[in-house]
């Protein structure tokens, strides 16, 4: 609540849902976009709800546009406390006719332009003294490449790259994520042994959270976590079924996972009110989405053996609240009627806002290439 968020390419697609996601938390969202009139758009809608919103047209692979977007950022809030770099370009070409035009016009706003705003906004996180959040949006591309995908898969790996170099020089914060779908409770019950967790934060310096899921369904591998690292690291819960209600209790100071989207701004919602004490306030939004929240975990099924995550699911209900959509690459699991159906019921049955579009343009997704 409160913090100054820059986001690039945050007028539509994934980088529309951050800004919205980041302002649902009661952040003052920077919208830093090459398209002005979509930047401003969604700033109008934002300040119509009476949050607090700033757009900035914004070439990010313009050195000069970026310190200008710094400048102003800092001269409108006095300071940067989160820089998402979120702005890409994938216009696909296969490797035969792919232009020099086209490769450095991606590696300058894929590449380039996380260079020129990492470089800017850390200077005034330094130098503000409070320090900063930083977060680059990469792709499962720099692991598996496709055709026509070259300049793209190259300024990601790129990114990745420049983001590991930029953490080892700046002692940056890491996140250890014990998830149990790997199948190592053949090592032990909860696919994580704690005196391995405790290991590993006495060995890593900069392991700062840790989201300790091991063990779910139970919520026991959490509480051994905080009891043991709660006083070195943060711990916090990521699943919100259990977490939220965790939040009146303990007293965690962030909530973050994949598919929150599909519940559109009131997972932070409802945890803001649980950091803030309303408790009774927060249990009543925790059970309007209930239904919702039953859909998902009965659509999810199919993890327990498989140890697989429906990612077409999560990007499906995404789309549901505004998200792009668009199908995953090959290999994924296959979406089918009757989940999108049971999906977008869960959402009414909840009085949430849900797309009036026909599930068949999730397929094509609201920003197609």
């Amino acid at each position: 609540r409160g913090k100054v968020a820059i986001v690039t390419g945050g007028a539509q697609g994934i980088g529309r849902g951050i800004v919205e996601t980041l302002s649902a938390a009661g952040a003052h969202v920077v919208i830093a976009d090459r398209n002005r009139a979509e930047a401003e758009t969604v700033a109008a809608v934002l300040q119509r709800q009476g949050r607090e919103s700033l757009a900035i047209e914004t070439d990010v692979a313009d050195e000069a546009a970026v310190r200008e977007l710094v400048r102003r950022v800092v001269e409108q809030y006095q300071r940067i406390d989160i820089l998402v770099n979120n702005a890409g370009i994938f216009p696909m070409r296969p490797l035969r006719e792919l232009d020099a035009v086209t490769w450095d016009r991606t590696l300058g706003v894929n590449l380039r332009g996380a260079y020129l705003c990492t470089r800017f906004a850390a200077e005034q996180m330094i130098s503000g003294g409070a320090g900063g959040r930083i977060i680059n949006i990469s792709t499962i591309n720099t692991a598996k490449t496709y055709v026509g995908m070259a300049h793209y898969d190259a300024s990601k790996g790129g990114l990745n790259a420049f983001t590991k170099a930029f953490c080892a020089q700046t002692n940056l914060g890491v996140i250890l994520f014990p998830v149990p779908l790997w199948g190592f409770e053949r090592l032990h019950p909860a696919g994580f042994a704690q005196e391995l967790l405790k290991r590993l934060v006495e060995d890593v310096p900069n392991i700062v959270a840790i989201k300790a899921e091991g063990g779910y369904p139970t919520i026991a591998g959490f509480i051994q976590t905080y009891k043991m690292l709660g006083d070195r690291v943060v711990v916090t819960f990521p699943l919100e079924s259990d977490g939220l209600p965790l939040a009146s209790v303990i007293p965690l100071q962030f909530m973050g996972t994949s598919n929150y989207e599909y519940y559109g701004p009131m997972v932070p919602r409802i945890f803001t009110l649980m950091r803030e004490g309303q408790f009774d306030k927060a249990m009543e939004l925790y059970w309007q989405i209930h239904p919702a929240r039953l859909t998902n975990i009965n659509t999810m099924a199919m993890i327990a053996g498989s140890n697989f995550i429906h990612r077409m699911i999560w990007k499906y209900q995404g789309w549901l609240n505004g998200f792009n959509g668009g199908p995953l690459r090959q290999p994924t699991m296959r979406l089918v009627d009757r989940q999108m159906k049971v999906l977008r019921q869960g959402l009414v049955a909840a009085g949430l806002e849900v797309t009036v579009d026909p599930d068949k343009a999730f397929f094509v997704g609201r920003n197609p290439a």
